[in-house]
């Protein structure tokens, strides 16, 4: 998943340890394998790494490892590169790896168990670290050198999840009451026409065309990040449905839609050729801020601002005018301007977007925030319900649709268990701002939206709390499903 925010969010170690990745992939399993001789090599490096986990990853890397030889000098003993190759490394520092190590060790104890979930090859593999507290780290992947010393060439962990799970949607939504700050949360079936609307149990609340199967603060209206791209990602849809564009045009990259991180386009020319569908995959796969302003440029604030209430957004002014990232950041950049912008009337914000906020500079805006700024006046906002039917609302059987379903299925961003014939996501995050949004189909038939916020503007956000509560629901909503006689 991409950190909408990832400079700041880059910089602390927390939220590196379920993004480290190097490089990507997502597996999916349902049990964990009887280790085979294949496999041997992988278990062996992985033990290796989960003995790291203690309050001195270097000490015990030593004592995992061995003496090294004697031509090894004593500065490189404890070394990580005696464990890890000059690739990964240079891309994850070792102080990273020590504070990675050392925080999830003082949160969740020491790794108990190491358990093979998957063996693509025999460099290539997916486990489970199970801790003493009651927790387990998915390793979704975690690959190695063909040829001794067998070093790790990728890691990537996924967030923690509790060893015990919720027994039902209704212990679900209790956990969600207790996260702290505001979540909402909505899981909900729908229908062929791409409305979220059938429902699985009996006790469900109806909200016009929405009735969850379960909800918490279903319409409690949040900061959500980078996943105002759904909305982007439909009003590009709804264009090249009536005929005015084609996934295959081709636009510029302009100036003024140069944004920052995430993504890497901001660091592509000025009068770089790039198709709708090139823009709209970064903007879905990769989080890219730059695609994204590029869309919006192209298809007029406007013409997304219009987007809102035919994707079934209950209160579609929190959002208007519609913010370009650039905007976001340059906003949050100078708080006096951002207190006034929130304190505006709607044309008075359009004439600063147009006026001051256009004319600032790249080199004119920070975006070093590392605590929560402003996330309740200057953002993208949505609820539970909102998002559930932004999600529902990509269902219909269209050709455009179709496509837009492929953008958002290129990365899976939860690492799911169950054998859901598709899955499509969009998550976003900044300090104090954390959602997941996901569309699920079962292999009876049925659609699935899930979609989980949660604020705190206090502090950060532990996204494995979230991301865990989200996984269980999908567990218990798959198991439920595929009961069904569709």
């Amino acid at each position: 998943m991409s950190i909408f925010c990832a400079p700041a969010r880059a910089a602390r170690s927390m939220a590196l340890l379920w993004m480290l990745l190097l490089p990507f992939s997502s597996v999916a399993q349902t049990q964990t394998m009887t280790p085979s001789s294949e496999s041997r090599l992988l278990i062996e490096q992985a033990s290796k790494v989960a003995n790291l986990f203690s309050d001195n990853p270097r000490e015990r890397l030593r004592e995992t490892l061995g003496e090294p030889e004697p031509d090894v000098p004593d500065a490189d003993a404890d070394s990580y590169r005696r464990l890890f190759s000059p690739g990964f490394l240079a891309n994850v520092s070792s102080v990273q790896l020590t504070t990675i190590f050392t925080e999830y060790h003082q949160k969740y104890g020491v790794v108990d168990d190491v358990q093979l979930r998957r063996a693509e090859n025999t460099t290539t593999g997916s486990f489970y670290f199970v801790f003493s507290e009651g927790f387990r780290i998915p390793v979704r992947t975690l690959s190695i050198e063909s040829r001794p010393p067998h070093r790790i060439t990728g890691l990537f962990f996924g967030p923690a999840e509790p060893v015990q799970r919720a027994s039902s949607l209704d212990e679900i939504t209790d956990r969600f009451a207790e996260l702290p700050g505001h979540a909402s949360f909505v899981v909900a079936r729908t229908d062929s026409a791409g409305r979220s609307s059938v429902r699985l149990e009996e006790e469900t609340q109806d909200d016009g065309a929405l009735s969850m199967i379960a909800s918490y603060q279903e319409k409690n209206s949040l900061a959500i990040g980078s996943a105002f791209k759904l909305y982007v990602l439909g009003a590009l849809t709804a264009d090249i449905e009536a005929g005015r564009r084609s996934w295959d045009d081709v636009i510029m990259l302009t100036e003024d839609a140069r944004s920052f991180p995430s993504g890497f386009l901001h660091t592509w020319p000025g009068g770089s050729p790039l198709t709708l569908r090139t823009l709209a995959t970064l903007m879905i796969s990769q989080s890219d801020n730059t695609a994204t302003d590029a869309l919006i440029r192209e298809l007029g604030r406007r013409a997304v601002e219009e987007m809102l209430e035919p994707m079934g957004h209950a209160s579609p002014g929190q959002n208007t005018p519609f913010l370009t990232t650039r905007e976001f950041f340059a906003l949050k950049h100078d708080s006096t301007q951002a207190d006034a912008y929130a304190a505006a009337a709607v044309e008075q914000k359009r004439q600063m977007l147009d006026g001051e906020i256009a004319q600032m500079s790249h080199e004119d805006i920070s975006i070093q925030f590392a605590s929560p700024n402003r996330i309740d006046t200057v953002e993208w906002f949505a609820s539970g319900a909102d998002l559930a039917r932004a999600l529902a609302w990509f269902t219909r059987d269209t050709d455009a649709r179709t496509v837009a379903r492929e953008i958002l299925s290129v990365n899976e961003g939860v690492d799911f268990e169950n054998d859901w014939t598709y899955v499509g996501f969009k998550g976003g995050s900044e300090p104090g701002v954390m959602s997941a949004n996901v569309l699920l189909r079962s292999p009876n038939g049925p659609w699935y939206t899930l979609s989980v916020v949660q604020n705190n503007a206090e502090a950060d956000i532990d996204p494995s709390s979230l991301f865990s509560l989200a996984k269980q629901a999908a567990q218990l909503v798959f198991e439920a499903s595929t009961d069904r006689k569709d």
